[in-house]
């Protein structure tokens, strides 16, 4: 999540917390490789922009969407002994999700899209005449469908109505990794 605009705090040995950067020097970008047919494709200087999608049970996934500087293919076999990650996806369940310290646990969907605008920074020094992807502005929504509770429990619309600003924490696992 780094090259989504995201950074990370590590606070202990399994607890990662991810924030939203908001300077343009706290941006980074990330070199993407993926050997198909016996070429491999790198695109440099990318930014993406992710979606993390849940269904009660089902493995919470994250979606990537972004752009970078295209490096010309090369003629190469993808790597072998590759040791790849053991820790299995977490699961949408046994979940901390609560929007404005009010718990949501029961919901049947879940997306936080980051809204990320990637666009490309130009470079005219550069052979390819660009730098590299940044983050230009973000729009971040939120879809999920919270079971309602009362409105003497939590007033969704009057907080709606006036404005009221609400943080979202969302917290699963707790597996080093994950």
């Amino acid at each position: 999540l780094i090259a989504s605009a995201m950074k990370a705090t590590t606070n202990a040995s399994t607890d990662v917390t991810c924030s939203l950067v908001t300077s343009f020097s706290d941006q980074q970008t990330a070199t993407v490789a993926v050997w198909k047919d016996g070429r491999k494709h790198v695109a440099a200087g990318c930014m993406f922009n992710a979606k993390i999608v849940g269904r009660p049970g089902d493995p919470m996934m994250i979606e990537f969407e972004g752009m970078g500087i295209h490096i010309t293919p090369v003629d190469e076999n993808a790597p072998t002994g590759i040791t790849h990650e053991s820790t299995k996806p977490l699961r949408l369940a046994g979940v901390t999700f609560t929007i404005g310290g009010t718990s949501k646990a029961k919901l049947n969907n879940f997306e936080l899209d980051l809204g990320n605008d990637i666009q490309l920074r130009t470079d005219i020094g550069a052979a390819s005449a660009l730098a590299h992807a940044y983050f230009a502005d973000r729009r971040p929504t939120l879809n999920c469908d919270p079971e309602a509770v009362s409105i003497s429990d939590d007033d969704v619309w009057g907080d709606f109505l006036a404005g009221t600003p609400k943080a979202v924490v969302f917290s699963i696992g707790s597996v080093v990794g994950n």
